[in-house]
């Protein structure tokens, strides 16, 4: 299943939409895995999971059309059928954030997460959001999703950010970790930080 999500840039936490397909996909700078689609979605269920299925791909579409309000009314549609389904949940919530709703693209991500608390998508834009407000909550969210997904390229680097600013020891290793991932996020290491490079 397809969902939208966010490519962050680290230096100025600026967002736009990304399509990923499949299942997986590019979640900030680099590789960086979401929850995988639903297994009965993609095996040909028929009846209402195949329904809520196309819906889902029908909404994304829209919005990869910038036909927003299509979108919400499609996911929305979902949630009618289906009222925990967290694709529905998080697409809007990425709607909201590329709207610039803050509280209200925090209700979606938390909506998807009380369906599935290990939603990688959610958990990482969630963390996203709440960056500036929240460092220690949002580096509990980064911290889960590395535990999650240990290739989790973007979540270390933003860690690493969130550490640099408290002045920890640890924001290199994270920094290090990140590039040995994916090196073309050593452009996003700060001037200064140790481990820009990937070891080998």
């Amino acid at each position: 299943m397809r969902e939208l999500t966010f490519r962050a840039v680290a230096a100025t936490s600026a967002v736009a939409v990304v399509l990923l397909a499949g299942g997986c996909g590019a979640l900030g700078m680099g590789s960086h895995p979401a929850a995988p689609a639903a297994a009965g979605a993609r095996s040909g269920v028929s009846g209402a999971g195949s329904h809520i299925y196309s819906l889902i791909q029908t909404g994304i579409t829209q919005a990869e059309k910038s036909d927003t309000a299509g979108a919400v009314k499609t996911f929305n549609s979902v949630l009618a059928l289906e009222p925990d389904n967290k694709y529905a949940w998080f697409n809007l919530g990425v709607i909201l954030q590329g709207q610039a709703d803050t509280a209200g693209a925090l209700d979606d991500y938390n909506r998807a997460l009380q369906t599935d608390p290990t939603f990688l998508s959610a958990l990482y834009n969630k963390a996203l959001l709440i960056e500036n407000s929240d460092p220690e909550q949002a580096e509990k969210l980064y911290r889960q999703a590395i535990s999650l997904n240990p290739h989790a390229s973007t979540a270390y680097l933003h860690l690493g950010l969130l550490l640099q600013k408290k002045n920890s020891p640890d924001a290199a290793g994270a920094f290090a970790k990140a590039v040995s991932l994916d090196s073309n996020l050593a452009q996003y290491v700060p001037a200064g930080a140790a481990a820009a490079k990937p070891a080998g």
